[in-house]
């Protein structure tokens, strides 16, 4: 992964305040151990997905980065897969879900509002 990668998500971090209260929310099996509960957490990585990819921009303006668009979505979801802990296997499944949440995440909201996203 390029530096400049990297860059961008420790920059992304500094503007995510929902890390911490995902990241304690998901982490044990007891937590997915239902369908309610392992729905509710879907949702939540669901949420956490379009947050990760406006953090991610707004580092990558912040900073002057120039990105691709695939370097922005393996920005996000190393974002995503640092700091959502998930417990045991579901580890091994987590990345490849978060690229695949991204890219479709994504791809609706370029249909919805173009390719210019609101940063608020």
């Amino acid at each position: 992964m390029r530096t400049e990668v990297n860059n961008v998500v420790e920059v992304a971090e500094s503007f995510w305040d929902e890390l911490k209260e995902a990241k304690e929310s998901m982490d044990e099996w007891s937590e997915w151990n239902s369908p309610t509960k392992a729905l509710k957490n879907l949702q939540t990585v669901t949420s956490l997905t379009g947050s990760a990819m406006l953090c991610v921009e707004k580092a990558v303006i912040s900073t002057g980065t120039i990105l691709t668009s695939a370097e922005k979505r393996k920005a996000a979801a190393k974002l995503l897969d640092d700091k959502i802990q998930v417990p045991g296997m579901l580890e091994l499944f987590d990345g490849p879900a978060f690229e695949y949440a991204l890219t479709w995440v994504a791809a609706l909201w370029n249909r919805q509002v173009g390719h210019k996203w609101p940063l608020q």
